[in-house]
């Protein structure tokens, strides 16, 4: 009779467990949202997801791994149209975790500005990921790996930046963060030695010469006065 018990008592406390467990299970191609986000199942054996569409608006932090009830994914992919035509989206944080971004990702997000992602590496990404509004967006990516995503096949065409790089300013010849007189003689000094790098090409008429001193005048003077 105690072992009975005893039984009873274990398989009591087991099966809320048990049925907590399967509850944030889902097959393959199973949906979940957690934090207003939805998820899709991508694997019959690997707790995988990938971010699926939905109605997303703001700013968009997707984590690395996603709890849904006891069950814990790893966020592997951004799904095809994920983001698509969500025009209130204005910026968006992926993980190191990612390693796709599908079809018509971010297509039609007409206020996105900006993408950061956590890769050092690029990952897998759609050639029309960004569709519509490639010119607008900026792609922020770990520093030192600026130059691994200008090599890879389609980020290339994108702009991308370093996380904490700032605009260049026109004229900035010395790097020191403002236009002045030093500049000029940077100019001058690149003039007399007959470069032929365009940076230098303040006027753009396609040639580097004295022209473009006094473009660089005018740029100061009107710093200046600004």
């Amino acid at each position: 009779m105690k072992q009975r018990f005893v039984k009873w008592l274990f398989l009591t406390m087991l099966l809320p467990m048990s049925t907590s467990v399967f509850a944030g299970l889902v097959d393959k191609g199973g949906e979940f949202i957690v934090n207003g986000i939805k998820y899709i199942r991508t694997s019959d054996t690997q707790l995988f997801a990938e971010v699926a569409a939905y109605s997303y608006t703001g700013s968009i932090d997707i984590p690395a791994s996603v709890q849904n009830i006891e069950v814990t994914y790893e966020v592997t992919g951004i799904g095809e149209e994920a983001f698509a035509d969500n025009t209130d989206l204005t910026d968006v944080t992926l993980p190191a975790s990612i390693g796709y971004i599908g079809a018509s990702a971010f297509s039609g997000c007409t206020g996105l500005t900006s993408v950061t992602m956590g890769n050092a590496e690029p990952c897998n990404l759609a050639e029309n990921a960004f569709a519509g509004i490639a010119d607008k967006v900026t792609i922020w990516v770990p520093v030192g790996s600026k130059a691994a995503y200008l090599a890879a096949d389609v980020w290339k065409d994108l702009n991308i930046k370093e996380i904490g790089e700032t605009d260049a300013i026109e004229g900035d010849f010395n790097n020191d963060n403002k236009v002045s007189v030093a500049d000029i003689v940077a100019l001058a000094n690149a003039i007399a030695a007959s470069t032929t790098d365009m940076k230098f090409d303040l006027n753009g008429d396609g040639n580097v010469s004295v022209a473009d001193i006094v473009a660089l005048a005018n740029i100061i003077a009107n710093t200046s006065n600004e």
